[in-house]
This record gives C-alpha cells, structure tokens and sequence, in this order.
C-alpha cells in the first residue's frame, strides 16, 4: 500500500473536478426531469385534442392544433422543421 500526499495544487484541482462532476450530473438530473414534464404536457395535450376532434383528419392539421396547444402552455415549438441532407 502507497499512500501519496497531495500538493495543494493537486487538492484543488481534485476538489474542483469532483465539484464540477457533481453539478454535471445534478444538471443532467434536472434537464430529465425537464425533459419528462415537457414530455407529459405534449403527450397529454395531444390526448386530450384527439379526444375532443377525433380520428379522421389530415396529419398536418393535428400538427397545427398541438403547436397552438403548446404555445398556449408556454412551451416553444416549431413545425416542419428543415434538416439539411447531402445526397
């Protein structure tokens, strides 16, 4: 068993990097639980929108209400969006 003493420098470094560490993973927890409200609001909105219209409509009129929903909800959101792509 070796056991090594830490220069000051080397202490701090250590610290902040383990301090640095701990806010990453506290920040990833709460980007999920971010993540996981948004996710129920559009899941729950488009629920509840379906319920009320019902089957049958064009796709892209589902798309503009649940943008609008969304928007109501303070809740960004942006349609058809363009994705560049090399052929």
């Amino acid at each position: 068993m070796v056991i090594r003493f830490l220069s000051k420098q080397e202490f701090i470094w250590d610290f902040l990097l383990i301090k640095e560490t701990a806010k990453a993973q506290s920040y990833k927890e709460m980007q999920k639980e971010e993540y996981n409200r948004i996710s129920k609001i559009i899941l729950n909105k488009a629920i509840e929108f379906h319920r009320e219209i019902g089957p049958g409509l064009f796709e892209s009129i589902y798309e503009v209400c649940l943008i609008k929903e969304l928007l109501k909800n303070n809740i960004s959101a942006i349609s058809q969006v363009e994705i560049p792509i090399i052929y």
